[in-house]
Formats: structure tokens, C-alpha cells, sequence
């Protein structure tokens, strides 16, 4: 079983994403944040499998969350989804 935690300011999009991943067996969602030091006080307390997790959140966003999250835990796992293309938030994801 695959442990996800969604992380992302937007309600709706996380209902979707809950929705679609809802239907697969082998995943369970464990955990949901919509803020930068939400998604790390989540993953701190949940230890999930995968972070799906956008890049543009309230609180210092999903940069701040993966290194954070790094912090805790160099063998993270974590998905970045996003709509925004901006390379310097794609290579600062990258990077972090």
C-alpha cells in the first residue's frame, strides 16, 4: 500500500486528486495540507510513502516544504505537481 499526502492550497484539487487516487487498490490517502509548514508538520507526524505537493502555496510554498521536509528525511519522496511553469520554481524545486 502507498502512503500519499496531498499537499495544495486549493480545496477543490485536492477533492480531485483524492477522487482519482481513491479508485486505485494499491494507494490510500493518509494525510492533506494546504500550506508550506502544514504539508511539513504532516509529514512530520505521518511519514507518508509520497508527497504529491504544489509548488505555490500560502507559507513559503513547496519549495519551503521540500527542504524542510529534506531536513527531516533525505530519502523523501516527492512528487511536484503544479500548473505554473516558471523555470526558477522548477529548477528551485529541483535544486531543493
Amino acid at each position: 500500500m502507498i502512503r500519499i499526502l496531498i499537499a495544495d492550497d486549493h480545496l477543490v484539487f485536492r477533492m480531485g486528486l483524492k477522487t482519482m487516487l481513491g479508485t486505485e487498490p494499491d494507494m490510500r490517502i493518509i494525510g492533506e495540507a494546504n500550506s508550506g509548514p502544514s504539508t511539513v508538520d504532516a509529514y512530520r507526524r505521518l511519514r507518508p510513502d509520497v508527497v504529491l505537493l504544489d509548488l505555490r502555496m500560502p507559507g513559503g510554498g513547496g519549495i519551503y516544504a521540500i527542504r524542510e521536509i529534506r531536513a527531516i528525511d533525505d530519502r523523501a519522496r516527492i512528487l511536484v505537481l503544479s500548473s505554473y511553469t516558471y523555470e526558477e520554481e522548477v529548477y528551485g524545486a529541483m535544486r531543493a
